[in-house]
């Protein structure tokens, strides 16, 4: 593995933990499928596991001032911490499969005061829009936007 690799794995495992260490081991592989789906499909996400995880305004537990989760770091001990590796590792090798149906987009609707636009139904945005949804894992709604 090149330094290159080890850090994009290393930034992908950081993420899936900061993002889901207290989801069930389906859930952290949900947000893992999420984040190779947009660097497989690179649009203006990013074209490898750490360019999509530290893209601004994308995944706030890496990269929002205010998201408590930016600062938490993971004890080599904890077992969700060797969930997210081995998810990463699995995910990034491609020996994993996607458990989304193609989700490039993720949210925990009962931890939002408001559903942000993208995920919002145009008719009511109150609402989720369920066009959207490819599926249901913990407290995550996974979407397909693209």
């Amino acid at each position: 593995m090149t330094p290159d690799q080890s850090y994009d794995l290393a930034i992908f495992a950081l993420t899936i933990f900061r993002e889901a260490r207290g989801e069930s081991y389906l859930a952290k592989r949900a947000v893992a499928s999420v984040i190779r789906n947009r660097y497989t499909h690179p649009g203006w996400w990013g074209k490898s596991a750490a360019a999509v995880c530290t893209r601004p305004l994308q995944f706030s537990a890496m990269t929002a001032k205010n998201d408590p989760n930016l600062t938490v770091w993971p004890n080599p001990d904890n077992a969700a911490w060797h969930d997210c590796l081995s998810i990463a590792a699995a995910v990034y090798s491609d020996t994993m499969a996607d458990n989304t149906n193609g989700a490039d987009h993720y949210l925990a609707p009962t931890a939002l005061p408001v559903l942000p636009k993208w995920a919002a139904d145009p008719a009511d945005p109150a609402k989720l829009n369920e066009a959207l949804v490819t599926a249901r894992i913990g407290n995550h709604v996974f979407m397909k936007l693209t």
